[in-house]
Parts: structure tokens; C-alpha cells; sequence
């Protein structure tokens, strides 16, 4: 077997693993869709309340991913990942754990301090194991393990946590973490072997520009901050239907069954685990990243409305809004170039 295969294996081998943490992650940012009203009775929540409980993830995930950015350009990502993959287990524990609101909260902005490095530590990785001519392909790939937990969080977690309570079930998650680690402390190495040369040169390179004029580099380029604000608005589906408001939305609003709801909503994660690779390979075959950008948010646009407007729409008319709405923010790699 020639070492080129080997060594692509090996970056397969390394990428998934690490995407494993993004798996993970995607389970603890969309679980309260599945236990939101055991979570109410429990801690005795409206729905403001359940929202700020929920937005603790995402303020630690707000507030910890640029020093996350600066650390992995720094130190070893395999470290950084372990300690991540930490913070959210044992946040993950402490939440299921909780007595009390305090308790819930502080595990919740663990688990969201955790997962900021996920993702960028799945691009730093394949970055190096890859070349840039496939990383849409592999992103998307990364983005469909992410994927594969936010459906674990729906249905699946829905029936456990009605089997055994919400709060044996957010235990066994914490299970699921410590596996993770195991997994990344196993197999994920931080550069292909022969390269390490690499690393000593980008250690000098950064070293040599400082950490200002890296900062000032970073924010002075207007790419960075419209593929940022792009992301950020286009995963707002995600975020909305997906990890919180989803079900209680259709139930509400377009008056269906609960456990229909919870099926619509997997087919979210569905279409999107069958998107992403998709339009990643399309992407790379294409060679643009803007015009299949537009093309999603358009798309997007259209479905939203089409949701918030339309009322009292069937089971089988929002099956089929929501499985292609992966077309809403999965244009894996778009945001990592500028080219047209």
C-alpha cells in the first residue's frame, strides 16, 4: 500500500475523530428541543426562562471562541481538544446533575465553553491532513457527524428521556463524553508525520508578526467578517428550530402532534446529514463558493417565509419544508475562501 493511501486514511481517521467532539456537541446544543417541557416543571420555568437556561451555552461559546481561535494557532490541537471534550463532560454532569437553576446554568456555560473548540479544531486538522482543493468535501463530512447528534437530540432523545427522565438521559450523554475523549485521545495526532517542520515554522512565522498584527490582520479583512456574519445568519435555523424552539413552534403554531413535531424536526438533521457532503463535493467540483452561498440563503428565505406565513400547513407540506432546509447553511468550506 503506497503512503500517499496511508496517509489519507490516516487523515480520515484523524478528521472523524475529531469530528466525533462535533457530534457531541451538536447532541448538548440541541437536547433541550427534546426535554424542554420536563426541564419547565423541573426548575419551575416559563418560556423566558427556559431560553436564558438555554442561552448560557451560547454566551460561553460567544465569549470563548476567539480565544479559542489564538490557542489553536498556538498549542497543540490534540491538548486543546481533550481539554474541550473535558469541559463539556463534566459540564454535561453537572446539568444533569443539577438541584437547582444556578447548578444547571453554570453546567450549561461549561458544555458551550467546551464547544467552541470543536469546530475550529475539526478545520485546523483537516486543513493540515488535507489539501485546500478538498475541504469542502471533508467539511461537509465533518458537518454531517454534527449533524447525525442534533437528530440524536431530537426523536431518539425524546423517547429516552420519556423512558427514564430527562435527567438519567443527559447522564448517559455525559457517558457519551468521556467515550469522545478516549477516542480523541486515541487517534487524533496533530500533523501528518514528516511535517513537523511545519509547525516549527509557523511557531516562528507568528511569533515574528506578534499577536497585534495578527489581531489587526484578522479583523482588517472584510472576508472575514461577512463569511462570519453570513454563518451566523444562516445557522439561525438551526439554532431556532433545531436546538430550542423547534417543536413547540409546530406544535403551536400549525397544531400538530408532539411526536409528529419531533419527527419533523429530524428530518432537519436528515436533510442536512445528506446536504452537506453533497454540496461540499459540488463545491470543490464547481471550484465557487459565492454562487452556491446565494443560492442557499435564497432558498432559505423562501422556506422561512413559508413557515411564518403560511398557516396551518400539513404534516407532509412541513415534512417536505423542513428536510430541504439543509440548503439554508451547508455550503461546507464557502466561509474558508474568498474566491468566486
Amino acid at each position: 500500500m503506497s503512503e500517499h493511501v496511508i496517509s489519507h486514511r490516516r487523515g480520515w481517521l484523524v478528521t472523524l475523530s475529531a469530528s466525533f467532539f462535533f457530534f457531541y456537541v451538536f447532541i448538548q446544543l440541541n437536547l433541550f428541543n427534546a426535554i424542554d417541557v420536563q426541564l419547565m416543571q423541573d426548575f419551575g420555568l416559563g418560556a423566558a426562562g427556559l431560553g436564558q437556561l438555554a442561552s448560557m451555552f451560547f454566551y460561553a461559546n460567544a465569549l470563548f471562541l476567539f480565544p479559542a481561535g489564538i490557542l489553536l494557532d498556538r498549542f497543540s490541537t490534540r491538548r486543546l481538544l481533550l481539554m474541550a471534550v473535558s469541559l463539556a463532560t463534566l459540564g454535561t454532569f453537572m446539568f444533569g446533575a443539577a438541584s437547582h437553576l444556578t447548578m444547571a446554568a453554570t453546567g450549561r456555560f461549561l458544555v458551550g465553553t467546551g464547544a467552541a473548540f470543536c469546530f475550529l479544531s475539526c478545520v485546523r486538522l483537516a486543513s493540515r491532513w488535507f489539501p485546500s482543493s478538498k475541504m469542502a468535501f471533508v467539511m461537509g463530512v465533518v458537518v454531517t457527524m454534527a449533524m447525525l447528534g442534533g437528530l440524536v437530540a431530537q426523536t431518539p432523545l425524546a423517547l429516552l428521556a420519556d423512558a427514564i427522565g430527562w435527567r438519567h438521559a443527559v447522564l448517559l450523554d455525559g457517558v457519551l463524553g468521556v467515550i469522545v475523549a478516549g477516542v480523541i485521545f486515541l487517534f487524533v495526532t496533530d500533523r501528518p508525520p514528516g511535517t513537523q517542520g511545519n509547525a516549527i515554522a509557523d511557531k516562528r512565522h507568528l511569533q515574528a508578526l506578534g499577536f497585534w498584527r495578527c489581531l489587526s490582520q484578522v479583523l482588517g479583512n472584510p472576508q472575514n467578517w461577512l463569511g462570519g456574519l453570513y454563518t451566523s445568519l444562516m445557522n439561525l435555523p438551526v439554532f431556532l428550530l433545531g436546538a430550542l424552539w423547534g417543536i413547540h413552534f409546530l406544535v403551536q403554531v400549525h397544531h400538530i402532534h408532539r411526536v409528529e413535531a419531533s419527527l419533523t424536526t429530524t428530518l432537519f438533521f436528515v436533510g442536512v446529514i445528506i446536504g452537506s457532503p453533497a454540496f461540499g463535493w459540488f463545491s470543490d467540483h464547481l471550484g465557487r463558493r459565492v454562487l452556491p452561498m446565494l443560492l442557499g440563503a435564497l432558498v432559505s428565505l423562501g422556506v422561512m417565509l413559508v413557515l411564518m406565513c403560511v398557516p396551518n400547513l400539513s404534516l407532509n407540506a412541513l415534512m417536505l419544508l423542513f428536510f430541504p432546509d439543509w440548503l439554508c447553511h451547508k455550503f461546507p468550506g464557502a466561509e474558508l475562501s474568498s474566491d468566486c
